[in-house]
């Protein structure tokens, strides 16, 4: 398995935690259990995209509260622009986003009775269920209930397998950085040192011009190119 990041909780991170989101969303209310729900997924997205960050640092302020990726909504969009996630995941998780907002706001003529039983809640949980193509539950109460959290569920197995499947790009390196790695790989072979002597030389004579140069050193990088000068002696 996958080890930790420093800031983000990786698929060992997650081992057990589905039964203890699920015993909480039980004992609490509707709006609740949606709320907790939806900040679960959330905090998945969330190290799914850190697993694609070259540092937890560079994630942190990606992902911190007002940061480029720091809302739900966000977080979805960047997940499916990287590839992270497919349409059908965009579209689900992009309906628990609705619920979730449904959940979290006081409204005028029912107050916080907004949830399962409203007409909205209803049209949210059936997307939810065609995004996932599972069967569209009926407008009881219970059945929406059950429909939202297998799709929960569905949801965030899948989420794990992705941050199971990813692996941390490796920071690109500077221009300087570059050259000094170029430079030492030819250093450990002949032919390597011999270019190296050669581009010193052209450095050096200073009747060559600089279109001169640059025409050498084209040449050179398509000499470079060749594994064989990176060969060990």
């Amino acid at each position: 398995m996958k080890k930790s990041n420093k800031n983000f909780l990786s698929v060992d991170d997650y081992k057990g935690m589905p039964k203890e989101i699920t015993s909480l969303s039980n004992s609490e209310s509707d709006r609740g259990s949606i709320l907790v729900l939806s900040a679960y997924l959330e905090e998945i997205l969330a190290s799914l995209i850190s697993e694609v960050c070259i540092s937890d640092d560079e994630a942190n302020n990606l992902l911190e509260f007002r940061g480029p990726a720091g809302g739900f909504s966000l977080k979805i969009s960047l997940c499916y622009a990287l590839g992270l996630i497919n349409a059908e995941e965009k579209d689900a998780l992009g309906q628990i986003r609705k619920i979730r907002n449904a959940a979290a706001h006081f409204d005028r003529k029912r107050g916080f009775d907004v949830l399962f039983t409203s007409d909205k809640t209803i049209n949210h949980v059936s997307n939810l269920a065609d995004s996932l193509n599972l069967s569209r539950p009926s407008n009881q109460k219970e059945k929406l209930r059950e429909s939202f959290y297998f799709s929960v569920r569905i949801l965030a197995g899948r989420l794990f397998f992705r941050i199971s499947q990813q692996k941390r790009p490796v920071r690109l390196l500077d221009t300087k950085e570059e050259i000094n790695e170029i430079k030492n790989r030819l250093e450990e072979s002949a032919k390597g040192k011999e270019i190296l002597e050669f581009i010193q030389s052209v450095l050096n004579d200073k009747e060559i011009s600089s279109e001169e140069r640059t025409t050498i050193f084209l040449n050179m990088l398509n000499a470079l190119s060749d594994p064989k000068n990176f060969e060990k002696n």
